[in-house]
């Protein structure tokens, strides 16, 4: 990627479109990616941006406008210094809400909300349900401290949600190879108390596989 100064020059360019674009809606915005950890390839990498707007965006008359601008923004970023702009996902733009229950787990799930994270290797897997989920709890935990703007006690909260539901997943995943589906039931969920993400609603489902939210 290019220099330190050039680097700048583009975090300050989304910064100033963001701003213009979403103004008050924005909670706060960061990058990710190869470019966030400094590995983006001139002419072969894009330029990861991640827009979490508060959730009264959905009440916003001109929220569709917003979006195309910003999306020719992104873009025109990606020209004016030779990276090569995502077309399947040019920019995400998504509400505190959708980044909410993507930290809470949404797309480590499986459509039967078992502990199951789909493997992608094709174009069309893609558009399996939440996925995009996915995405967004791996670029909120691991972005290199990229922050850009808004609200920054809200964006590390958020990261570390994120981190910890990892870490949860991957912990859970190791309990399941080593325990019984009803071992797992009886230390876990006794008592009634949640751990690991694990709820005695679940309980039913666990004679198939364990299952958190």
């Amino acid at each position: 990627m290019g220099g330190f100064k050039e680097k700048n020059k583009i975090i300050n360019r989304f910064k100033k479109e963001i701003k213009e674009i979403f103004g008050d809606l924005v909670n706060y915005a960061f990058l990710a990616g190869r470019f966030a950890f400094e590995k983006a390839e001139k002419g072969k990498s894009d330029i990861d941006c991640i827009v979490v707007l508060k959730n009264k965006a959905y009440q916003d008359i001109f929220i569709k406008e917003r979006l195309f601008k910003f999306i020719q923004a992104y873009l025109s970023i990606h020209r004016d210094y030779n990276y090569k702009p995502d077309l399947h996902f040019p920019g995400d733009v998504i509400t505190q809400w959708q980044m909410n229950i993507a930290c809470m787990g949404k797309g480590l799930k499986s459509k039967k909300d078992d502990i199951n994270l789909l493997p992608i290797k094709t174009d069309s897997d893609w558009n399996l349900e939440n996925v995009d989920y996915r995405v967004w709890i791996t670029e909120i935990a691991f972005n290199n401290n990229s922050f850009i703007l808004g609200r920054k006690k809200i964006y590390e909260r958020d990261r570390d949600k994120a981190v910890m539901m990892l870490l949860k997943y991957l912990v859970t995943i190791e309990m399941n190879k080593i325990c019984s589906s009803y071992v797992l039931t009886r230390v876990i969920l006794d008592g009634e108390e949640t751990f690991l993400g694990f709820s005695r609603r679940y309980e039913p489902y666990f004679s198939k596989e364990a299952v958190f939210y």
